[in-house]
């Protein structure tokens, strides 16, 4: 008599469980998922004028006219505009940059970049290409003035 083999045994793997994290009243979030929570980007083909406030990090791929005070870094992508007055730490400029602008710390605009207008700084990085039409001058208080 030939004998059957045994079948396979249709045990379930197992799969190791996650936990989820969800942020209750008292939960801490971590530093970077906080930094997260206050960056804005205005995409390509969007349009934003106003008072922008609370915002630690702007990325403009669209459009832009507003005032930004108190935040950490505009950076303007290449294809962005922005128009307006700004008091920032740090600014990335690879589009448009139109008005005013005082940097707390430097102004980087790269070789696909153009400022034109104020600007005030401690620092200011130019890459071979990047256009500046306007004034330029220290930062009061400064190491550089």
């Amino acid at each position: 008599m030939a004998t059957r083999p045994t079948p396979p045994s249709h045990k379930q793997p197992e799969v190791p469980r996650r936990v989820l994290d969800l942020a209750g009243p008292g939960a801490r979030r971590s530093d970077s998922a906080a930094d997260d929570g206050k960056r804005l980007v205005v995409g390509r083909e969007i349009r934003v004028s106003g008072e922008i406030s609370a915002c630690d990090h702007l990325v403009v791929e669209g459009s832009v006219q507003a005032n930004l005070n108190n935040a950490d870094i505009l950076e303007v992508a290449e294809g962005g505009e922005f128009k307006g007055s700004v008091n920032i730490g740090e600014a990335i400029i690879s589009g448009r940059f139109e008005g005013e602008m005082i940097a707390q710390r430097r102004v980087v605009l790269h070789s696909t970049g153009e400022i034109l207008g104020k600007v005030q700084t401690v620092a200011l990085v130019v890459e071979e290409g990047g256009r500046l039409k306007g004034a330029v001058s220290p930062l009061e208080g400064s190491d550089a003035s």
